[in-house]
């Protein structure tokens, strides 16, 4: 039946049907008179059976399945005609290795002049050696038929393979998908043969995730052709906003650098955009960072889009992630009512380590809770929910109401300014249209936002212009409401300086007057706000009060048309004119009985080019030049913990200095061993199980360290003789402190 439906699908007959009648009707002629007759009988009789169906429709769908057994038996009585000729059309080149794949018609002619066509199946196809290149002469089977056809195999050397013109974009942007528009087309003898569309399988290595040039290789059934494209760098610049940490001697990936950062990419186009670290886009390039006792700066480059940028991360010892310096809590939700239970998810756990300067934010966990989540028993205006972590605790404020109270109106809010831009003019009606306000229920248990109508707002003036105070009032509570009515009669005159921009440089040196910037200008609103425009600094109607000569910070009043603005300076010493940055050591070592000594940290004074970097002690920064040190939190040298400390000098701020103050007092080591005397024979080797160093601390104790061969002076048993030695150890730290004692032991035969 198959073989039937293609032959009745490529059948030529249907628009000439008076044609294939009269043939049928040779047919018939040919098989007999009376089966003629019978057919005319029957197309009689059919035209009379096709007007009863006119006429009586609804018979029609019975009627419609004997139409089309009719039909079949007359087309099957057709496709069963006598072949008498068969030939091949059409014309097939294949690549080398590739199979056939179509191209080839059957033309079939019956004895009674009908031509029926079909294409060329890969079973009815024989004597194809793809592997051969040339012209070759296959066989066609079509039924007892044989016929021959020529089929060219070219061979792939011979392919020239290119990639149509514009169909392939050279340029994408960041994170373009593969384009479908992509065209191959496949040349031969300078002449092409065939087309194909570029998949992205065909482009092994295509990516648009990061920014640069690309030459990868296009493939179509293993011919090569090169295509070069670009993906576009559109970020020119990704700052961070926040503090990256990140654990030293561990490998860098995002799983374990971590901090409350974003990152700010500005786009050639000046588009910006808040990424955070976690996004897909963004990747660490730096291995890992190296150890050290304590926590110091570094940097590390990331890539977003292709594009590398430095970011500066803080860096902590292995483990200082669980010394813990400080617990806070916070919370979004603060009001509750009687019988509610806290929601654990509106808490954040703020977590500062004693080796990093940022925080880390924590969900709160049930545990965490004292005293148990359950819930809230009697109404309190001001209630403790306390956690603990890591041995220390924290606490909010929350508040418990009632019912009543947590469905009764306490306090109103709005931004609402009276106008549609924000600010209305003299004689202008106030506008509510998009008006709102918040009307906040039990002390913030629920907050509505209602529109503002006329009703609920009282004070104004419309004759007058300038500052205003409205009261808006609703559910038994009020608020005023300040806003600034324009006025066009004052639209030359001043009413407010709002800004003054583009001020780029705040340091000058005592030997100059100040230096304005070009281009900084103060920002002045006319007539309250009906226009604004800008007014340079140098305007002869601007003054200001700077004291040149004046060491130190300043604070510098502009005068425009009576109204003052400020702008804080800091003038000083030209002896610094090539500063370019102050720093301090990483990290110091103190012990709890020594006194905070200023004179052993040093500071390091960096200069442009063409100075020598200077050295002085934090000491003499502050008696001499007024350098001021913070510590991040409270500070006790009396107390063992690390303390983070920033020295400002000259303008600079230094790095952090992580002072760590230690246990006790270090004072010395001794040496003991199991027996009374140590004896070797000649050529023995040392027995260190046998002997106990121990260092001794200033407070009377002692810890007993682990003790080696290497520690003794030239330990020698080559000879007889009584040996003293010196044990010498030097502490793990980096201060690497030395400390000495004497060993005795006799060498006998």
């Amino acid at each position: 039946m198959k073989n039937y439906w293609e032959k009745f699908k490529n059948l030529r007959i249907w628009a000439t049907l008076g044609a294939v009648f009269r043939k049928v009707g040779a047919f018939f002629a040919a098989v007999g008179r009376g089966i003629a007759t019978g057919a005319k009988a029957f197309g009689r009789a059919f035209c009379v059976f096709g007007r009863w169906l006119l006429e009586h429709w609804r018979a029609a769908t019975a009627v419609a399945a004997l139409v089309l057994v009719a039909v079949g038996i007359f087309l099957g009585l057709f496709l069963t005609l006598p072949v008498k000729s068969v030939e091949v059309e059409g014309e097939v080149i294949l690549l080398e290795g590739e199979a056939y794949t179509g191209g080839f018609n059957i033309k079939a002619t019956t004895k009674a002049g009908l031509v029926h066509r079909e294409e060329v199946s890969p079973k009815m196809l024989s004597g194809l050696d793809p592997s051969t290149p040339g012209e070759q002469t296959v066989t066609v089977a079509y039924g007892k038929w044989r016929v021959s056809a020529k089929i060219n195999v070219v061979a792939l050397s011979d392919i020239a393979l290119y990639v149509r013109e514009g169909t392939l974009p050279l340029e994408y942007e960041p994170n373009d998908p593969f384009p479908t528009r992509g065209v191959f087309d496949l040349y031969y003898n300078g002449e092409i043969i065939r087309s194909a569309p570029i998949t992205k399988s065909q482009a092994p290595g295509f990516t648009t995730r990061l920014c640069g040039d690309y030459n990868i290789l296009l493939t179509y059934q293993g011919i090569i052709v090169e295509y070069s494209y670009t993906v576009i760098q559109r970020v020119v610049s990704f700052q961070p906003m926040g503090i990256l940490l990140a654990e030293q001697g561990a490998p860098l990936d995002k799983n374990n650098v971590f901090g409350a950062i974003n990152f700010l990419a500005t786009f050639n186009d000046g588009r910006t955009e808040i990424v955070p670290f976690h996004d897909e886009n963004v990747l660490i390039t730096t291995a890992e960072l190296p150890e050290a006792a304590g926590m110091y700066d570094a940097e590390i480059t990331l890539l977003y889009y292709g594009v590398p940028f430095v970011c500066s991360v803080e860096t902590y010892p292995k483990g200082a992630q669980h010394v813990l310096s400080s617990l806070s809590l916070r919370a979004e939700r603060l009001v509750y009512k009687v019988g509610e239970t806290p929601d654990l998810s509106a808490f954040t756990v703020l977590v500062d380590y004693a080796f990093f300067s940022g925080t880390i934010e924590l969900p709160l966990s049930a545990d965490m809770v004292r005293g148990g989540v359950g819930p809230f028993e009697e109404a309190v205006a001001a209630v403790d929910f306390t956690i603990d972590y890591m041995g220390s605790s924290a606490s909010v404020t929350l508040r418990v109401v009632t019912e009543e109270v947590a469905g009764t109106v306490t306090d109103l809010s709005t931004i609402w300014k009276g106008a549609r831009n924000g600010v209305p003019s003299r004689g202008e009606e106030l506008d509510y249209e998009n008006a709102q306000f918040s009307a906040i229920y039990g002390y913030g248990y629920r907050v509505e936002r209602l529109p503002i109508t006329a009703e609920l707002v009282s004070g104004y003036d419309i004759a007058a212009s300038g500052p205003q105070t409205l009261v808006l009032a609703y559910g038994g509570c009020s608020i005023e409401i300040d806003i600034l009515v324009k006025d066009p009669d004052l639209a030359d005159v001043a009413t407010e300086i709002l800004s003054l921009d583009k001020w780029n440089d705040l340091t000058f040196f005592s030997s100059e007057s100040l230096v304005l910037p070009g281009d900084a200008a103060l920002y002045v609103s006319y007539g309250y706000g009906y226009r604004f425009g800008w007014v340079s600094l140098s305007d002869p109607a601007v003054t200001n009060d700077y004291v040149p000569g004046q060491l130190g910070a300043q604070i510098v009043t502009f005068t425009y048309a009576g109204l003052n603005i400020q702008q804080s300076v800091v003038v000083r010493d030209n002896r610094i004119e090539g500063l370019t940055g102050i720093s301090i050591p990483t990290w110091v070592k103190l012990d709890p009985a020594d006194e905070f000594d200023l004179s052993r940290i040093t500071i390091t004074l960096n200069y442009s080019e063409g100075y020598i970097t200077e050295y002085m002690s934090l000491k003499r920064a502050v008696e001499e030049f007024g350098a001021e040190y913070t510590f991040a939190s409270d500070f006790y040298p009396e107390i063992p913990n690390t303390y983070y400390m920033r020295v400002a000098l000259f303008g600079f701020t230094t790095n952090n200095c992580a002072v760590i103050i230690s246990g006790p007092v270090a004072s010395g080591i001794s040496l003991e061993t199991d027996a009374p005397t140590v004896e070797y024979r000649v050529g023995d080797v040392m027995d260190p199980s046998v002997m106990h160093l121990y260092m001794n601390y200033a407070d009377g104790s002692r810890e007993e360290l682990t003790f080696s061969q290497g520690m003794v002076e030239g330990f020698d048993t080559s000879s007889v003789g009584v040996y003293n030695k010196r044990v010498i150890y030097i502490m793990t730290d980096r201060s690497r402190r030395r400390f000495e004692c004497a060993f005795n032991y006799v060498v006998v035969e």
